[in-house]
């Protein structure tokens, strides 16, 4: 009976040490590789599905995304009282993201041909029980510079966009961002699921 209880409790034990581990909602039960060291590394991304509405005043407008590893269709409606039309266009589209264990990024966007850059920093952010995150769950990434085709560097400053990571294993990576916003006279809101592979 003792010898039961023993591997009860030491089986017990295990499972909520590896839960404890797990942080996103798919993620591995139980990785020997830190969340950090499992973060850095070369992004490619293979699947993106995005939604985004705005409304100002009496316009609005929505936007579809879905990227497949090589072609982007976006299809945007725009309602104007009432009245609304629909442009889909589709693009040859590749994009890096390169995480350093440094603090640092570096993501690659490739549209036909035409190249931007956009560098900055990035950081885990910690528990938020109002936000029902748990610590490492979420990742904030600050973009310091934007470079374009020519190779000039149009932006410099400061601009933070938050991921909830989903899933976080050695070689895939699936990241969510889901973000509102409203005032008196217009609203916004974006749904996105973006699924990354590691070489």
């Amino acid at each position: 009976m003792n010898k039961f209880i023993f591997i009860s409790a030491t089986m017990l034990l295990v499972t909520t040490i590896f839960s404890a581990c797990k942080k996103g909602e798919n993620d591995p039960l139980f990785s020997l590789r830190s969340r950090k060291a499992r973060l850095a590394g070369e992004w490619t991304l293979t699947t993106l599905e995005y939604g985004g509405q705005s409304i100002v005043g009496n316009t609005t407008q929505s936007t579809v995304i879905s990227y497949d590893g090589q072609t982007e269709t976006k299809n945007i409606t725009t309602t104007i009282s009432g009245v609304s039309t629909n442009a889909i266009t589709t693009a040859t589209y590749t994009m890096v993201l390169t995480i350093e264990k440094d603090g640092t990024f570096e993501q690659i966007r490739k549209e036909n041909g035409v190249t931007e850059t956009t560098k900055g920093t990035w950081v885990f952010l910690g528990k938020s029980k109002e936000n029902e995150l748990k610590g490492k769950e979420a990742v904030l990434l600050t973009e310091t510079s934007f470079t374009d085709a020519t190779g000039t560097t149009t932006y410099e400053g400061l601009d933070g966009v938050i991921y909830t990571i989903d899933q976080l294993k050695n070689k895939e990576m699936i990241w969510k961002r889901r973000t509102s916003s409203s005032d008196d006279n217009s609203s916004s809101l974006v749904d996105g699921s973006y699924t990354y592979q590691q070489k």
